[in-house]
């Protein structure tokens, strides 16, 4: 068995989402002045890759912490998509033809590799692709979480968003109202095995009442 690491690092100004507060890794006590190292981290629940929960949204949507630990050991089917346009949108048609020659039997999240992890720590990161309505609408049917190598699978604001671009977050809304997960900013989808599943390992901070949660994002093939 081989694994893989799908996990952004986290490290001092790591790419945050606009708006978001700077994240900061810097040393408490060092190994030459105190004896011991210790690190002092500030981040949000939603730093490098990690986990949206329903309650990221919806004021009655489940926490972190109210998911069974094994919900983040996932039967997971790769949707490969790349390569994709800045801001395109990602229509169920696009999903069903990326995964028809698969069996969804026992799948519980699908991966979506867009290609966009290659612009993480560049402007262009934040104009990603992006699913629209009708392509969470289909993955919530076949019974999925999904996971992105992308910030949201909504778009992200920013200088260049396109006239078109949907109001607020419908793709966060469509999976969240059905008790789906999202993981975001994941990486390396390219070294995973198409037409097959596999394992993914996610499993977040267990913050309380938490909306979502940095992971370690570990794919056993």
């Amino acid at each position: 068995m081989v694994t893989y690491d799908l996990s952004q690092q986290i490290r001092d100004g790591m790419p945050v989402y606009p708006g978001d507060p700077t994240s900061t890794v810097r040393p408490l006590a060092t190994v030459p002045d105190d004896g011991y190292r210790v690190t002092g981290l500030e981040l949000d629940s939603h730093t490098g890759t990690h986990v949206d929960a329903p309650a990221h949204m919806l004021e009655t949507g489940r926490s972190i912490d109210e998911y069974d630990p094994a919900t983040f050991r996932f039967a997971a089917l790769v949707a490969d998509l790349a390569p994709l346009a800045s801001r395109a949108s990602i229509t169920a048609e696009q999903l069903r033809r990326a995964v028809a020659p698969c069996s969804l039997d026992g799948v519980d999240l699908l991966v979506i590799r867009t290609g966009w992890d290659d612009h993480w720590g560049s402007d262009r990161y934040f104009d990603h692709p992006s699913l629209t309505a009708d392509a969470a609408a289909q993955i919530v049917d076949w019974g999925c979480h999904v996971g992105v190598d992308a910030p949201s699978v909504d778009p992200t604001p920013t200088d260049r968003a396109g006239a078109d671009d949907p109001d607020g977050y419908p793709a966060h809304q469509i999976l969240f109202e059905a008790d789906r997960l999202i993981v975001e900013n994941l990486r390396g989808l390219d070294r995973l095995p198409t037409g097959e599943s596999f394992v993914v390992h996610a499993y977040p901070l267990p913050i309380a009442r938490g909306d979502g949660a940095p992971v370690r994002a570990v794919a056993s093939v």
